[in-house]
């Protein structure tokens, strides 16, 4: 979803003053246009609907991710890394589109505990089941959208979804 997304509001403002204006050709047109721009807001509906934001709740950033999304009634799913735990195929799907360097947060505690063997494999991603046994070692929040995933919580790029 890109930033410098029609205003679907004022488009559908302008077609309503200048449909007395249009012949028949014109109507059809109009009555295409809108259909479009219906089905466009209903996609995005529906990837909102299937976000889902990943975290732990005691976590501030989530926290503030949350409350951003709550304050401006977007629906959202909440997974917790902690209670509902992570899958490898998660994770692979991530690293798909973003490199590890992103996902892996190397100031947290986790990564603090472990060997410089186990660094050094999970950055160069022979060995991912560190991720899913210690989740804690992915920056949080990540949200995950039909087109999106964002990692950590920046309000300009959650202002975007919307």
């Amino acid at each position: 979803m890109t930033k410098n997304h029609l205003n679907d509001k004022a488009l559908f403002r302008f077609i309503k003053l200048k449909v007395d204006h249009l012949d028949v050709f014109g109507m059809w047109a109009v009555h295409k246009v809108k259909n479009a721009l219906e089905l466009c807001a209903e996609n995005k509906r529906r990837s909102r609907m299937n976000m889902i934001l990943y975290g732990i709740p005691n976590c501030d950033t989530v926290r503030k991710a949350r409350k951003f999304l709550e304050e401006r009634q977007i629906d959202y799913r909440f997974h917790d890394f902690k209670k509902d735990g992570l899958t490898q195929e998660t994770i692979q799907k991530w690293l798909q589109n973003l490199p590890i360097e992103i996902l892996v947060n190397k100031r947290s505690t986790s990564w603090k505990q472990l060997t410089e063997q186990q660094k050094e494999n999970l950055m160069n991603q022979s060995d991912l089941t560190v991720l899913t046994e210690m989740p804690t070692l992915i920056k949080r929040p990540v949200l995950e959208t039909a087109n999106v995933l964002l990692v950590g919580f920046k309000a300009d790029e959650y202002q975007a979804l919307k």
